[in-house]
């Protein structure tokens, strides 16, 4: 495929010559699984509700952000491979976009925050079977650098 598959969900757009980096299909990221000063947050199968484990996680990165007014972060929104590029970019978006709810909830400046989607494109486990699929089914925060 060559279309782009990561939908940018910042305010403005990206043009040639910004600041911002243009994420086409093929770039991998650093670390799969975010900054290592987050815990990523696992969804079920077509799910994009914060299970109830998953609250104390949600809790945890919300003080990091907290303790630093000045940070800005990036929610990624991941898939597994099942289901079309366009389907899951648009569950990766609710997945992005529930995590943010959930971190402005606990009292995160919503200025900190921007997402993105990567559907099933950046996968943290390249196994075809429900394990693989487990750890892809996420959403991970990431400090852009």
């Amino acid at each position: 495929m060559t279309s782009a598959l990561v939908v940018e969900l910042a305010e403005e757009p990206w043009v040639p010559g910004s600041s911002k980096t243009l994420v086409t299909a093929g770039t991998q990221p650093a670390a799969v699984m975010g900054s290592p000063e987050f815990k990523p947050v696992f969804f079920d199968f077509d799910k994009y509700d914060i299970k109830p484990e998953f609250v104390a996680v949600i809790k945890e990165n919300a003080g990091v952000l907290k303790g630093d007014a000045n940070m800005k972060v990036v929610i990624e929104g991941h898939c597994d491979e099942r289901g079309t590029t366009e389907y899951n970019l648009a569950l990766g978006e609710r997945r992005a976009r529930a995590v943010r709810s959930a971190l402005i909830d606990e009292g995160v400046n919503p200025t900190q925050l921007k997402m993105v989607s990567y559907g099933e494109e950046r996968p943290a486990d390249l196994g075809h079977n429900e394990a693989a699929w487990e750890k892809n089914r996420r959403a991970v925060i990431v400090i852009p650098q």
